[in-house]
């Protein structure tokens, strides 16, 4: 038989293969990239620190700057110092507060009068007085205004120990700023002049701050938690129940957990897996409150402002009412039709005793406005349910 004659596709053929292997080989040649697990978290905390505005970490996740995919590239790490500054200025307003509060407890005494008292003074029916002056150990009957003397004195130093731990963490933050700015190239000059051994306070820096974070949580519990189980049960009749005062250094510590996270991020301190794990979890918030129409925003701001309300409640009593917020977010945020009806239905049932509550509470607004943000959120989700999906 004779040879079939070479066609056309024959040639095609043989010069695709000769193409594909000139392009092995000179692959082969080539130094070997480095693997992109070499690169990860480590890579961009250090263009972290070198491109606040995130062009450079945009290129190299091969997306233009200011995109990632659908949404935006958020440089997390350039936001944890300002939140950090943030939170302690937050959190020192709040512990000057709560020591010069006078509801720390109240209740009534055995005449029937209603009775407020602070850490260091108490007032009774319309009459104001130092604890220390109206405690007498010699008479039994003062030993209950004894008993909140002792409790006040011992918490009020606690917290103020607490606000000196966090106005030092508030000089430091505002050092750092003022150098970073060249503010302190006069004063550091002077220092080396007069040889001054800058780099024996290296230690200082590293390992201070995060001393004076766990001192500023570790304070602030104590406060809480030896106020709480020194003050008497009862002020002379009845229950005694802890007051607004109180409450507040209990929102200061959530607002100092916060803080001292926001530390961990811009120190360092946290793991490539815990760094990682947040900030996809910022991403996925980021995400999810963007990109919104009318009514789904409408919603989403209900929903804030529900959560808001349930955190700044802590200050009065401690709640878990914002987990059905948050919850609420996450079902819009995956349109999923089940984790919204789900929602409808536990907020529902809340709705209904928060009525109950409210009927027996004469005077309430807080509780008024929460209720009405619950109301809103579950009439945008029932009226424009198809929107939401």
């Amino acid at each position: 038989t004779s040879a079939r004659r070479p066609t056309t596709l024959h040639y095609m053929q043989d010069a695709a293969q000769t193409e594909i292997d000139d392009v092995v080989e000179v692959g082969l040649d080539r130094e070997p990239a480095d693997e992109p697990s070499k690169v990860g978290i480590a890579s961009l905390r250090a263009i972290d620190d070198e491109d606040p505005g995130g062009s450079d970490k945009a290129r190299l996740m091969g997306t233009p700057a200011g995109s990632v995919g659908e949404g935006l590239v958020v440089n997390w790490h350039s936001y944890a110092r300002p939140f950090e500054a943030g939170a302690l200025s937050l959190v020192a307003l709040l512990q000057l507060a709560a020591l010069g509060g006078g509801d720390w407890l109240h209740g009534t005494n055995r005449d029937a009068e209603p009775v407020f008292a602070g850490l260091r003074a108490a007032m009774v029916g319309n009459q104001t007085g130092r604890l220390d002056e109206a405690c007498q150990p010699s008479d039994p009957s003062d030993r209950v205004t004894c008993a909140v003397k002792a409790a006040g004195g011992v918490a009020a130093t606690l917290l103020t120990l607490a606000l000196v731990s966090s106005l030092l963490l508030l000089g430091r933050l505002a050092l750092e700023a003022m150098h970073s700015r060249g503010m302190l190239a006069v004063a550091v000059a002077k220092l080396k002049e007069q040889h001054v051994p800058l780099s024996s306070l290296a230690p200082v820096r590293s390992h201070g701050p995060p001393a004076a974070w766990a001192a500023l949580l570790l304070l602030q519990c104590l406060a809480l938690l030896q106020y709480a189980a020194s003050s008497p049960a009862s002020l002379g009749a009845g229950r005694a129940e802890l007051g607004f005062s109180y409450g507040l250094v209990r929102l200061a510590l959530i607002v100092s957990m916060l803080g001292s996270l926001a530390h961990a991020v811009s120190a360092g301190a946290l793991s490539d897996a815990g760094d990682e794990l947040l900030l996809e979890a910022l991403d996925a918030a980021q995400s999810g409150l963007t990109g919104l129409g009318k009514r789904p925003r409408l919603l989403q701001s209900a929903l804030l402002a529900w959560l808001v309300i349930e955190v700044l409640r802590w200050a009065v009593a401690v709640g878990w009412g914002g987990l059905l917020a948050l919850y609420g977010l996450a079902a819009q945020r995956l349109r999923s039709r089940l984790h919204l009806k789900l929602w409808a239905l536990a907020t529902s049932v809340c709705l209904l005793f928060d009525v109950l509550q409210l009927a027996s509470m004469p005077y309430a607004p807080l509780q008024w406005l929460l209720l009405l943000c619950k109301a809103v959120a579950l009439f945008l989700l029932l009226r424009f349910q198809e929107e939401h999906l």
